[in-house]
């Protein structure tokens, strides 16, 4: 059977029942509003009723000492509702904290990704640096010694060679081609895609190499997609 909480014991006569004593300290209200929504919860709820029930029989304490008892035990209650709540939320803030500096640093990987660069090597074995752009069509590409490394590539799968003329034979016969059998490419609209969607496959290969949750793979995926449009 369901019990009521039981209310606290009328103060003793003389005593003020305005909102302050004579110190000027406020007391506070500690019952529920009509109709006010339940934030507390459950494990908390129980944790304060059963701070009421304790002081529910008369152990033939003065009124006064046990309704001060009483307040002092039911606020002491809501602090550590309180104070679990606020752990709570700061360790939340926390988790988000770390993933939004987790998906800033996949997105500038992702970007990187997303700048098609020369494959080859400088001195040292540290990669060209390089970008790919603005080549004349033919897709044996020569990336110029002055500026970059000097290595010979193919602009469709990025293969490296030792001289152009390999290169040239490569990419005429590359299973990547969209033009196959041609050393040219004048779709400039379907170069842009093959190069799109090369890009895409780089950024989800990474994303999977890092074992990235699939949420995390959907903002990632969705930021490089509006860079690509």
């Amino acid at each position: 059977m369901s019990r009521l909480p039981p209310q606290p014991p009328p103060q003793p006569a003389g005593e003020d029942d305005g909102d302050r004593d004579d110190d000027g300290v406020v007391e506070f209200d500690l019952a529920e509003p009509a109709g006010a929504p339940d934030v507390v919860p459950d494990r908390a709820r129980y944790t304060i009723e059963s701070v009421k029930h304790a002081f529910s029989d008369s152990d033939g304490t003065s009124a006064h000492q046990q309704r001060a008892a009483y307040l002092e035990a039911v606020i002491a209650a809501e602090l550590r509702v309180r104070t679990e709540l606020n752990d709570a939320e700061n360790s939340a803030a926390a988790r988000n904290h770390q993933r939004d500096s987790r998906l800033q640093r996949l997105i500038r990987e992702a970007e990187e990704l997303c700048s098609l660069r020369c494959p080859g090597r400088k001195g040292g074995g540290k990669q060209c640096e390089y970008i790919m752009e603005g080549f004349d069509g033919c897709m044996a590409v020569h990336c110029n010694t002055a500026t970059g490394c000097g290595t010979h590539f193919c602009a469709y799968c990025f293969a490296t060679f030792k001289n152009s003329r390999e290169c040239h034979v490569h990419v005429y016969n590359c299973l990547e081609s969209i033009n196959p059998n041609e050393h040219f490419c004048t779709d400039a609209d379907g170069l842009r895609e093959f190069y799109n969607e090369k890009k895409r496959r780089r950024v989800g290969a990474m994303l999977v190499s890092k074992n990235v949750k699939e949420d995390d793979k959907a903002l990632v995926m969705a930021h490089v997609n509006a860079i690509l449009r």
